[in-house]
């Protein structure tokens, strides 16, 4: 009796997996992806990726950082932490990325603090170094 019924769970654990898998591959859609260059990509996805996702596959393809692109869906510019469902898109949909230029986060202007630090301490050292209390001089007359 107890075999039987790990069987029926067995079964029913593979049919749900089958199901989830089913939905999960049916939910693929393939957008249109048009760039300023008039190039047109074909690119798959899941309505529940996000927009930074999408531009990470479309880096992959055409290495324009997704820092300098802008999606568009007509005039409606995508953020990048929403979903591609948010925004109603599905199967068939073109989209269109324009690059804009950017400074990366990594590369900051040198602000030139250091050197000044490095300044002050040595004013500072120097004038507690001629401060100091000179030890009395001897004489040996």
């Amino acid at each position: 009796m107890n075999r039987k019924y790990h069987r029926i769970v067995i079964s029913l654990l593979v049919g749900i997996f089958s199901m989830i898998m089913l939905i999960h591959v049916s939910s693929a859609m393939e957008l249109n992806v048009v760039l300023s260059t008039g190039q047109t990509l074909k690119i798959n996805a899941n309505p529940e990726d996000t927009v930074k996702k999408l531009k990470d596959n479309i880096f992959n393809i055409t290495e324009i950082s997704y820092l300098n692109q802008a999606i568009y869906v007509g005039n409606k510019v995508l953020k990048d932490k929403n979903t591609l469902a948010s925004y109603s898109i599905k199967d068939g949909t073109t989209l269109s990325v324009r690059i804009e230029l950017q400074n990366s986060p990594t590369s900051k202007p040198k602000s030139g603090v250091l050197p000044i630090v490095i300044m002050i301490v040595i004013i500072l050292a120097a004038g507690i170094f001629f401060m100091r209390k000179k030890p009395p001089v001897e004489n040996r007359s």
